[in-house]
């Protein structure tokens, strides 16, 4: 018996305590006694002493201490009341925990039938009310209040029983927890005396000593018989082993685990569990290195074989098991299969750093490698492929075709590349290549050169046949590089001078000049937004010349930007900045907006205005009805208005850019092919379009006077012109001489600076005015 256990209950054995007031209560309320009620009597047979006491404790406890029967237990203590206090009757009931009600009552001597009526009594109805109904509250194990009889029984049972006064209080556990009530019941008009309290007292310590001990060995009993259950049927496998790596036994899931019938077939197979179970033997010398060290080891994933030689992932669990001297006798613990979790994880793991269309290395899993590389003395190189024009395809054949399309380009330029190379899609039609053990820049440059010639080749894509090409930056890994981020901004910056020149290969090694005039780029993007709102664009006027009669025909609205700190920004130059972040859309409504004001200030004149379109103001919805708007808000016949458009432009969308083309020449406005002969004209789908002229670039123009080439060429484009009845227009005509020939050759209008540089409004209005007269 714990000698500390027994101390406490000993405490209990105080001579005198505090007598407490009982209280009546009727339906749960507090309510004031009377003198026809009661009157205090005393009737006590000669108290306990303080040895008598003792050796009452004593006698239980060694009871409890000897595991006896719990209804034993609590009938001495009954005895115990019952002897020492006269005309009384006691009944314990203990708590049934499960059904939250009293269970049969234990009673010494008196029948107490009466009491016996409680029985199956939910716990709330009567246990708590002791507590929490008394008057002052109940605050120590054995305050007893009076209760009135007829608040528990029948008035039948009371009658029978005779008796007239009744006490209770709960019996707490350690815990505080209500674990059984104690009620006393008397045929005699009197109050407990002081005496009587210390002995109540005492008997309800030791019936919560005798019904905790009694829960707690029940509850023991229960969780080994729990454990037991769970040992042979757990599906986590269950082991003792030698500390030489022998197993000692096994529960039948580990049998099943590693492919064995029986536990006693497991161990009497693996006698060497470190040489024969495990594929890395050194994880079992680990393991146990762990286990000296540290006596417990939890989570320690390995890989094992399986009896058919099968390799699974098991996490194992192991504690050493001593003597009282501290020797090591063996280990045990738990094997759990966690090979699944190991198969999800790769999954995840190649999923985190792959891409899911591609199958390729992700932006992650590269800028990894790019880390790798950075961090060795070896030389690299970082290649940042781009797909041009991959948009225009994506929109045109659907989405499903597009990703076919990158499909088929990462399979084939992944052909083409060494396997110590990364090759990798960063995301949209961007691509990177990490080139290892490479040695010069121009090794660089040569795979370039033969990733481009891969995409020389269409892909046939269905019922499509799709070309495509790319623009490639390459940066040089050198020891200013800390970061693989900067090594990859550096190969898109070069990429983008690689897309905007026009060298034969479309690649551009990175340079440090690039990265300044990219951040010029970068804050050009930023001030183009404020350039409508700043008033900075503006619009001029180059006239057209009909070459027959020399007389001014319409104007090319052309479009200005003059920067506050930079001035004038070429278009070609902030035209495609404007694409590339959607600006182009707010700046082609304001430039529409602007031409349709200046026509209608020479709506006296039949002049016509030149205004350049592109794709993307095309495929925007709201664009068709907003220009139709303007035209009549400004009182604006369309064909007043040609709308220019480069060839890719015209030749490269799908139904519904065509569908949008057809809209605007039903509704009136004139379409023009601009820089025709620079593009990839298709001739026998030009006469399917919905075009009204043809403007022959500048560069054939100026080889009128110096190339003998240029003149047969002009002269198919008037053949063409005139086989689809489109109007022929000439740019960039400097001379007289380029004047004459064009006339000579059948063109119909020019322009350039042999007649004008571009107006402003005033000037232009001047011109439009002179030739009115």
């Amino acid at each position: 018996m714990d000698e500390s256990f027994t101390a406490a209950a000993l405490d209990y054995s105080a001579a005198c305590h505090t007598v407490h007031r009982p209280s009546p209560f009727q339906s749960g309320q507090p309510r004031t006694a009377v003198a026809s009620d009661w009157s205090p009597v005393w009737l006590m047979k000669p108290p306990l002493t303080s040895v008598q006491l003792l050796t009452l404790q004593q006698q239980i406890l060694e009871m409890i201490a000897t595991d006896q029967n719990l209804d034993t237990i609590l009938c001495a203590v009954l005895q115990g009341i019952t002897t020492a206090i006269a005309d009384i009757e006691a009944v314990i009931y203990p708590v049934d925990c499960q059904r939250q009600c009293l269970a049969p009552g234990i009673s010494y001597g008196y029948s107490a039938k009466w009491l016996h009526h409680l029985c199956n009594t939910p716990l709330s109805s009567v246990a708590q009310e002791l507590l929490e109904h008394a008057s002052p509250p109940i605050t120590h194990s054995a305050e007893f209040m009076l209760i009135n009889p007829s608040e528990i029984v029948s008035d039948r049972a009371l009658e029978q029983s005779g008796l007239t006064h009744t006490w209770g209080t709960s019996i707490l556990d350690s815990q505080g927890k209500t674990t059984g009530v104690l009620l006393l019941g008397s045929a005699a008009t009197r109050i407990l005396n002081p005496a009587e309290q210390n002995l109540l007292e005492v008997a309800t310590h030791l019936a919560s000593i005798a019904i905790e001990q009694k829960q707690a060995r029940v509850a023991t009993q229960q969780a080994q018989a729990q454990y037991r259950d769970i040992v042979e049927h757990l599906s986590i496998g269950i082991f003792q082993t030698t500390p030489a790596g022998q197993y000692l036994s096994a529960n039948p899931a580990l049998a099943q685990l590693y492919g064995y019938d029986s536990p006693a077939e497991l161990v009497a197979a693996l006698t060497d569990i470190g040489d024969q179970l495990y594929v890395d033997p050194s994880r079992r010398i680990e393991l146990i290195a762990l286990m000296q060290s540290q006596g417990r080891v939890a989570s320690f994933e390995s890989q094992v074989y399986c009896r058919d030689g099968q390799m699974i992932w098991i996490s194992e669990t192991m504690r050493s098991v001593c003597n009282e001297q501290g020797q090591l006798l063996y280990y045990e613990g738990t094997v759990e299969d966690v090979t699944a979790r190991h198969i999800a994880e790769e999954r995840l793991l190649h999923g985190a750093l792959h891409d899911s269309l591609t199958e390729l290395p992700n932006r992650a899993c590269f800028l990894d490698r790019v880390q790798q590389a950075i961090a060795t003395p070896n030389t690299y190189a970082v290649l940042f492929i781009d797909l041009d024009r991959f948009k225009v395809i994506n929109d045109s054949l659907g989405h499903l075709v597009g990703d076919q399309l990158l499909q088929a380009v990462a399979r084939r330029l992944r052909s083409c590349l060494a396997p110590m190379h990364l090759f990798a899609r960063l995301g949209g039609d961007e691509f990177a290549l990490l080139l290892t053990e490479i040695q010069s820049v121009q090794s660089a440059m040569t795979i370039a050169e033969q990733l481009l010639n891969q995409l020389q080749q269409p892909f046939q894509l269905h019922q499509y046949e799709v070309f495509v090409e790319a623009s490639i930056g390459i940066a040089w890994g050198r020891d200013c590089y800390t970061t693989p981020e900067a090594v990859l901004r550096d190969a898109d910056i070069a990429m983008y001078r690689a897309k905007n020149s026009r060298c034969q290969y479309r690649y551009q090694v990175f340079d440090p000049q690039m990265q300044v005039q990219a951040h010029q780029r970068l804050q050009l993007e930023h001030d183009l937004r404020y350039s409508i709102e700043r008033q900075e664009l503006s619009l001029v006027y180059q006239p057209l010349i009909n070459l027959k009669n020399g007389r001014l025909q319409g104007f090319e609205a052309l479009l200005r930007w003059h920067h506050p700190k930079r001035g004038a920004i070429p278009p070609d130059v902030f035209i495609p900045i404007a694409e590339e972040t959607g600006q182009i859309h707010a700046i082609g409504i304001w430039l529409f907006e602007q031409a349709c004001q200046q026509l209608q200030q020479w709506s006296d004149s039949s002049v016509y205005l030149n205004v350049n379109l592109s794709l993307l103001q095309i495929r925007e919805k709201a664009f068709l009805p907003r220009l139709q708007n303007l035209c009549v808000s400004h009182q604006i016949q369309p064909h007043r208005l040609k709308l220019e458009l480069t060839e890719s432009c015209l030749l490269g969308g799908d139904a519904v850019h065509h569908s949008q083309l057809n809209t605007l020449k039903e509704m009136g406005f004139s379409l023009c092919v601009d820089d025709f002969g620079t593009g990839y004209s298709s001739l026998s789908r030009l006469h399917t379009l919905p075009i009204d002229a043809l403007k022959i670039d500048r560069t054939f123009v100026q080889d009128l006077s110096t190339q003998e080439h240029a003149v047969p060429f002009i002269k198919t484009m008037v053949a063409l012109a005139q086989s689809l009845s489109l109007e022929l227009v000439a740019e960039g005509v400097e001379t007289a001489k380029q004047a004459e020939i064009l006339q000579m050759l059948g063109c119909h209008t020019a322009q350039g600076y042999f007649w004008a540089k571009p107006l402003d409004a005033a000037t232009a209005s001047q011109w439009v005015a002179k030739q009115m007269r």
